[in-house]
């Protein structure tokens, strides 16, 4: 860490997240359930669903097909986009993506935390075609990679961005790809002499963005699962969300020249559809 900051590979790298980030920054406006708070409760829920089988077999025959330039990851993660994009009706869109921070070999079996989160900004816009889009989040995730050691804090400092109240900054949305080999290894029952020691469930009861979508690749399907704030969304709404987004992959795996613009989804129109002030709060309650 010493050499990369000493050798010049540190200011490069930031050269290249400011440059990702010049002019206007965009923040994501998702239709809401309730009134945007102030100060934020961070307390949030889950809804779980899955990618049917022959859904996932679609993916990865499709990821094979284009071969190392389009992976599993890369595809969640341009149909994740696409749906946020038709939520918003923006075209401008960052997703924050944690990256396990552990490039180094002699890293790879220590104890600790090393994860930085990367701001995957990509651009939805209606004239591309799945494939040309999917080839821009490629292009845009692998520049990432390369640039993953400078911190998503120091970012966030050097954009001068004003922190919302109990939320991460620049990132109001994140996607995460867990996939088969991790997770074998890390559900390996661990013996050591006096002790056994095995995974324990993680409770998602609070995070610090709105929205959040987790995949887990397993034996046949994609068991996934959104994350989202209770004082922001109603489960009816992240239901829905769950279904486009399934909708969304099936027509993009059926045809990749399909349009953004032509992408139908069903639930956008009716989910939450106007972000509600105090005002109207009060005018629907009395």
């Amino acid at each position: 860490q010493n050499r990369l900051f000493a050798g010049g590979e540190i200011k490069r790298q930031e050269e290249y997240w400011l440059k990702r980030f010049a002019g206007d920054i965009p923040q994501l406006n998702l239709p809401l359930d309730y009134p945007r708070p102030s100060v934020y409760n961070t307390e949030c829920a889950v809804f779980p669903f899955s990618i049917p089988a022959p859904l996932t077999s679609r993916i990865r025959d499709f990821s094979r097909e284009k071969g190392t330039t389009a992976t599993p990851y890369m595809i969640l993660l341009a149909v994740y986009t696409i749906l946020l994009a038709k939520y918003s009706g923006q075209e401008d869109i960052v997703v924050g993506s944690a990256i396990a921070g552990r490039r180094h070999i002699d890293l790879q079996n220590i104890i600790g935390v090393f994860i930085n989160m990367l701001a995957m900004r990509n651009y939805p816009r209606g004239q591309f075609t799945f494939g040309e889009f999917l080839d821009r989040v490629k292009t845009n995730a692998l520049d990432a990679y390369e640039n993953q050691d400078y911190s998503l804090d120091d970012l966030v400092n050097k954009l001068g961005i004003q922190a919302q109240t109990g939320l991460m900054s620049l990132v109001d949305t994140q996607f995460t790809l867990q996939d088969a080999a991790d997770m074998l290894e890390n559900e390996q029952t661990i013996e050591i002499p006096g002790l056994r020691l095995k995974p324990a469930p993680f409770t998602h009861n609070r995070q610090s963005v709105q929205l959040g979508l987790h995949a887990r690749e397993e034996q046949n399907e994609y068991g996934m699962l959104f994350v989202y704030l209770t004082c922001l969304f109603k489960p009816s709404t992240v239901e829905n969300m769950s279904r486009d987004f399934v909708d969304i992959l099936e027509q993009c795996m059926e045809n990749n020249n399909i349009k953004l613009q032509d992408i139908g989804i069903s639930h956008a129109q009716v989910a939450g559809t106007t972000e509600l002030t105090d005002e109207d709060v009060m005018d629907f309650e009395f």
